[in-house]
This record gives structure tokens, sequence and C-alpha cells, in this order.
């Protein structure tokens, strides 16, 4: 989608009264490219409704998408933190093999979710398994020593919470409650997501 037609569009949804507050996209080629048009960055994620000068509109990049690339580059290249820590294949591989009968923390954890092919990369479950809570403990359990590992999975599991909730009150989870419902939670869930914004990829898998 061009710069132009975006903002055609924004202005006929504002002039029919309805009001925009935030639009979000895959990060496909296209979409990189709208957004550097905007000059959309991780400090600048706004623009402005051509039609109400005042009123920002908030760009968001898909968290599926999101989940489904950070998923493909642990079991691809692996993923180094900001210390050096590198997650790749073989962690995974190692916590299969450690998830057995004394350490049964992750029933949905088997190689199905490390040796996807084709349109199972498309599926958002098989990286929203990988990348879980029940992942997070299990990491603190095998790795006490590196808790950094455990946080990396924790970050983009309530990140996701976060970004996917679909109803306004969760009773059991307040992550998955709409935005501002549980607003200090779910802001510090954004800041951590955001301090896993730049991870490098190893492209050693080894």
């Amino acid at each position: 989608m061009k710069k132009e037609l975006l903002l055609r569009i924004i202005a006929a949804v504002t002039d029919a009264g309805y009001i925009i507050c935030a639009i979000v996209s895959d990060l496909g080629g296209e979409n990189r490219g709208l957004w550097k048009e905007f000059e959309i960055t991780t400090e600048n994620h706004t623009i402005l409704n051509p039609v109400i000068q005042t009123q920002k509109i908030y760009l968001f990049a898909d968290i599926p998408h999101q989940m489904k690339n950070i998923r493909s580059h642990l079991i691809d290249d692996g993923v180094i933190l900001k210390n050096g820590t590198l997650i790749c294949r073989n962690i995974l591989e190692h916590m299969i093999s450690k998830n057995g009968n004394e350490l049964k923390l992750c029933s949905k954890l088997t190689n199905r979710l490390l040796d996807i092919r084709g349109a199972e990369r498309m599926r958002v479950a098989l990286a929203v398994q990988l990348l879980s809570h029940h992942r997070s403990v299990l990491a603190m359990k095998l790795y006490p020593e590196k808790p950094e590992i455990s946080e990396f999975f924790k970050i983009f599991n309530n990140g996701f919470d976060t970004f996917n909730s679909r109803k306004k009150v969760d009773q059991k989870n307040c992550l998955l409650s709409g935005y501002g419902i549980h607003i200090s939670e779910q802001h510090i869930s954004c800041q951590s997501e955001e301090s896993c914004r730049k991870p490098q990829i190893s492209h050693q898998n080894t």
C-alpha cells in the first residue's frame, strides 16, 4: 500500500464518523516501505490524521507475525541476547530431551515444534507454543545460572498476551484484558518486549 492511498482511506473513514486509534500491519517488504515513508521508527510510531491534525494514529507491527519470525530465527539461526547468551536449536533440543518423565513441565514441547516445514511455518499457534510461559518455567529449572533464557521466553509470552487481547476484561489473566484495564502490568509487559526488540541473529545455529 502506498502512503497516499492509506491517507485517503484514513480520511474517508474519519469523514464517515469513525475514530481511528491505530493501524496494524505485518512487516512484509511493502509495509516496511510504507513505514519508511512515514518515518516510523522505534522512537517515532505515530502519524497524524490528515483530517484532524491534532489526532495521532499509532502504527503497530502484527504481533503474530513477530512471533513467527522470532520462532523461525530461533530454530534456523539462533538469537544472541544483549549479554551474549545464544539461544538456538541446540538449547531447544536440550530442553525437549530434559522435559521427560521426571521434569514434565511442558506437555506440548516436542520436536514437532522444531521440525516445521512449508505451510506449518505460517501457523501462529505453533510459534506461540514454543515461546510460552511453560518454556520460561522449564528454562529456569534447567538453566538457573542463566535467568536471561527464561526471561526471553517470558517476554515474548507476556508481550503476545498483551498485544493479542480479544476482550475488555479477562478474569484469569490481566494481560489478556483490553489495553489500559490493567495498565501497570500491561505497560511493564510492553517495556519488556521493547528490551528484546533488537536481538542479534546468530546465523550459526550450533
